[in-house]
C-alpha cells in the first residue's frame, strides 16, 4: 500500500527483544497515526519454512526485510524490525555475523529508532526463543544504538505510558 509523501516523510524502526512491545506498538502507530506499517518478515517466512532455520535463511530473512523497508513510502514509515535486530540475531544464534548483513545495516537509513525495554511479560509464541534473558538482550540493543547516528528513544512502562510517549515524540518529529 502507497500513501502520499510531504517533505516531512518519516522512517521509524521499533527494535527490542522478543514480547517487548513492539508489534502491539507498531499496530497502534498503524490504527491511530495512520503510518504504513513494514511488517517483521522473519514471522512469515519462519511460518512457513519451520523453525528450524540456518544462516543463510536468516540472510535471505534480512535482505527481505531490508528491501521492504526501504522500498516503503508513506508520509510516516514504521518498520516492525530492521538491520541491527539481524546483526544481533545472527550473532546470538549462530556465533558470527556475516559482513552481508553488516552492509545492509550500515546501509538503513531511519529518522528515528524506538527501543522497547522488556519490562512487560514475556508471551508465549512458537517463534520465540529466548524468554529468560530478554534483559540482556536489550542492553545489546542499547549499545548497538549507542553506536550509529541516528536518533533512538527508549519506550517502556505500561501501555498507556508507551503510548504517552510516543505520542509526544511523533509531536516533536514533526
Amino acid at each position: 500500500m502507497e500513501k502520499r509523501i510531504s517533505k516531512d516523510s518519516k522512517r521509524i524502526a521499533v527494535l527490542g527483544p522478543e514480547s517487548s512491545g513492539k508489534t502491539t506498538l507498531c499496530t497502534y502507530l498503524e490504527e491511530f497515526h495512520d503510518a504504513l506499517v513494514i511488517k517483521e518478515f522473519a514471522r512469515e517466512y519462519l511460518g512457513n519454512n519451520s523453525s528450524s532455520y540456518s544462516l543463510n535463511d536468516l540472510l535471505t530473512i534480512a535482505e527481505q526485510q531490508f528491501d521492504s523497508n526501504e522500498r516503503a513510502q508513506s508520509d510516516l514509515v514504521v518498520c516492525d524490525t530492521e538491520m541491527i535486530t539481524m546483526l544481533i540475531w545472527a550473532s546470538e544464534k549462530f556465533g558470527s555475523i556475516p559482513g552481508e548483513l553488516e552492509d545492509l545495516a550500515a546501509a538503513q537509513q531511519f529518522d528515528h529508532f524506538l527501543l522497547c525495554r522488556p519490562d512487560i511479560s514475556w508471551e508465549y509464541d512458537p517463534l520465540r526463543e529466548n524468554p529468560m534473558d530478554r534483559d540482556r538482550l536489550f542492553d545489546l540493543y542499547l549499545k548497538a544504538l549507542k553506536n550509529v547516528q541516528t536518533p533512538f528513544s527508549i519506550v517502556q512502562g505500561s501501555k498507556a505510558e508507551r503510548i504517552r510517549s510516543i505520542d509526544s515524540l511523533l509531536s516533536s518529529l514533526h
